[in-house]
């Protein structure tokens, strides 16, 4: 997995130059269809009906504020791993993150989330 790299926004008011996590909190709301209250930090956005289309969509708006791919955000399934995926948070001081968790026997990651 790549990590995201964060690139300046190119809107023209200041609330446009940056993806907060409010920002990306709206956009999840919007493409599922519910209020921005209904999108937790650490709620399930496969539980909350997000798909994998719906993924794509996000990863391709995203890319104005970060680069970020589909296979990078479907890694994750909270908003707040998805925030800090893109604010450069996303791997731990050892390098390790999402796609770097140990292999079951049968050769694929014990959870996958998608």
């Amino acid at each position: 997995m790549s990590q995201a790299t964060v690139v300046q926004g190119t809107g023209s008011t200041p609330s446009d130059g940056d993806l907060t996590i409010e920002r990306m909190r709206a956009d999840v709301a919007e493409m599922l269809g519910e209020s921005p209250e209904v999108v937790r930090d650490d709620g399930d956005l496969l539980q909350l009906g997000l798909d994998s289309i719906g993924v794509m969509r996000l990863a391709s708006r995203w890319r104005q504020y970060v680069e970020v791919s589909f296979g990078d955000l479907i890694e994750w399934r909270t908003l707040a791993e998805w925030h800090e995926l893109v604010s450069g948070a996303a791997r731990a001081v050892d390098g390790t993150g999402p796609a770097d968790r140990p292999m079951s026997s049968a050769g694929v990651a014990p959870y996958q989330p998608w």
